[in-house]
């Protein structure tokens, strides 16, 4: 090891790392989303109480070690919960460009040996009900926005979810999380190649944690006049290896007009990660 600097740091687990973040800023915004013009924030402690409760119903539903949950959707805090949610569960987390057909979904999900996926509105659950019969892993479809307008068996709601984690002792999902390992893998980032099928890259507790606690992923300052707000973001997020897909879903899909409609990065530690939807 080195002596000063990220490589001097002990490995962790993201488990661990996150835990350490709540202890320490457990009252201070994690995330903020503006829903049906009204501002909503979620605090470290509450975050980390939702991923909780979501990784035991995980459990509950059957998610085994080093399987997948794939999420489908836009950038919201239910996909930030749900991305923690799977390694918490000791699942890998792989999230989707929600732009993806069920063709290039189906690929993925059988490449991950996807056994939970959670989908953002209707519109996504078609894409996955089309492609439900050939995944033979799949033990669960959540869609955390809107009703589910087609009934289907295995298929819940966001709520539903809730209730389910709460069936779990907390032990159970303390004993899962103890039992990881920072070198383990703990998402996959899926991209294209030439031919435009799915090549993903495994990504490790200590990549995850490494990068967090790096000096060169400290957010910066955007000031943005339209919004009256302070936006932090991560922009080292181009050049490292990272954790989620939350960066490749929101480099396909920030617009042009960046200052009305902002997606910033998710980052584990503090300053607290604002999350913007216009």
């Amino acid at each position: 090891m080195e002596n000063s600097g990220p490589a001097a740091m002990s490995p962790v687990t993201v488990p661990q790392f996150f835990s350490d973040m709540v202890k320490k800023h457990g009252q201070k915004v994690a995330l903020c989303a503006r829903m049906a013009d009204e501002w909503k924030e979620v605090t470290y402690a509450q975050y980390e109480q939702r991923s909780r409760t979501m990784a035991k119903a995980f459990l509950k539903l059957g998610l085994e070690r080093f399987h997948a949950v794939l999420i489908l959707g836009s950038n919201s805090p239910e996909w930030f919960m749900a991305d923690i949610a799977a390694m918490l569960a000791g699942g890998l987390a792989v999230g989707i460009d929600p732009l993806s057909n069920a063709s290039f979904c189906l690929k993925v999900a059988l490449d991950s040996q996807a056994q939970m996926v959670l989908v953002e509105d209707h519109n996504q659950l078609e894409k996955i009900l089309k492609i439900k019969n050939k995944l033979r892993k799949l033990k669960a479809i959540v869609q955390w926005r809107g009703a589910v307008m087609e009934p289907s068996p295995g298929v819940y709601t966001w709520n539903q979810l809730l209730d389910l984690g709460s069936e779990v002792d907390e032990s159970t999902l303390d004993d899962i999380m103890a039992d990881q390992k920072p070198n383990q893998c703990c998402a996959v980032i899926y991209s294209t190649d030439e031919a435009g099928e799915p090549r993903g890259a495994m990504i490790s507790h200590d990549n995850v944690s490494t990068l967090q606690r790096s000096p060169l992923s400290a957010p910066s300052i955007i000031y943005c006049a339209e919004l009256y707000r302070i936006i932090y973001t991560v922009h080292c997020y181009t050049a490292l290896p990272v954790i989620c897909s939350e960066y490749n879903i929101l480099y396909r899909t920030i617009p042009n007009y960046v200052l009305y409609s902002i997606y910033t990065v998710h980052c584990y530690t503090a300053p607290p990660v604002i999350s913007i939807y216009v």
